[in-house]
């Protein structure tokens, strides 16, 4: 298995609330690799054949709940080329954390 940092995870880096679309950014530093794979605490959830730039794959979770909080990794079909792990936390809904934001205020 080649060291990580060759294929790169980009996540949301503000925070992620229930019902929001997250898109998982798959991109790769060298070579050319078609097929890719997506997995959620080390389970494969998504493997999918590239369109467009060869180094760059896109996976979009929608509407996303506390369920699809956890530990997202890419790698090429063959898992020769690995990212290291990113945690995906979710958050409740805005309009839940505007009610708990007022109450605090009052």
């Amino acid at each position: 298995m080649a060291p990580d940092g060759d294929i790169i995870l980009k996540t949301q880096a503000s925070p992620v609330f229930t019902d929001d679309d997250v898109t998982l950014c798959y991109q790769h530093q060298s070579g050319k690799h078609k097929q890719t794979s997506f997995f959620k605490n080390g389970a494969l959830i998504d493997s999918n054949i590239s369109s467009g730039s060869d180094r760059v794959v896109k996976m979009t979770l929608k509407n996303v709940t506390r369920e699809d909080e956890g530990f997202y990794r890419c790698a090429s079909y063959d898992r020769q080329l690995q990212s290291p792990e990113s945690w995906l936390s979710v958050r409740p809904d805005r309009g839940q954390l505007n009610i708990v934001t007022l109450l605090c205020v009052l």
